[in-house]
């Protein structure tokens, strides 16, 4: 069986050519690699899209470029060829409602975090901030891991 990783919107910006600090092209291609060949099995929520495409907007206005719609879409169509949506059960929304009323505002963050501990799979993502908050407050931070921790685990 695969293991399981949830893709934060980290993850995801380089699909509209956006660079992520700490993520390489080769750790992108590494990624694909471990897809293709069914050792990890990508995942993702749309409530990524609430956060991404506004961070996509503001990257593509900085740098005085119309984000085209045909563009929007093949990532959407990209991301639904190459990972598998996961729902928001009641888990994943008790565990966001928690996290949020200890003081977790990032609610995408949240129900991310909800879904991994409801679907027992990782969250692959770069905030080390939230893992520090997760810690802190005595919860799971070990779902929380990077592609390089990945990497290891693999």
């Amino acid at each position: 069986m695969p293991l399981r990783a949830i893709l934060d919107t980290s993850y995801i910006l380089p699909a509209f050519g956006i660079k992520v600090r700490n993520l390489a092209d080769d750790d992108l291609e590494l990624l694909e690699e471990l897809r293709v060949s069914g050792e990890v099995e990508f995942l993702y929520c749309d409530v990524i899209w609430v956060e991404l495409i506004p961070k996509v907007v503001k990257e593509y206005r900085r740098r005085n470029v119309p984000l085209r719609a045909d563009l929007l879409e093949g990532v959407v169509r990209a991301l639904r060829e190459t990972a598998s949506a996961v729902a928001l059960g009641p888990l994943a929304n008790r565990v966001a409602y928690e996290l949020r009323r200890l003081g977790h505002v990032d609610m995408v963050d949240n129900l991310l975090y909800g879904a991994a501990v409801e679907r027992r799979a990782y969250l692959l993502t770069l905030d080390s901030r939230f893992k520090d908050f997760l810690r802190d407050h005595g919860l799971d931070y070990r779902i929380l891991i990077s592609h390089r921790e990945l990497f290891e685990i693999i």
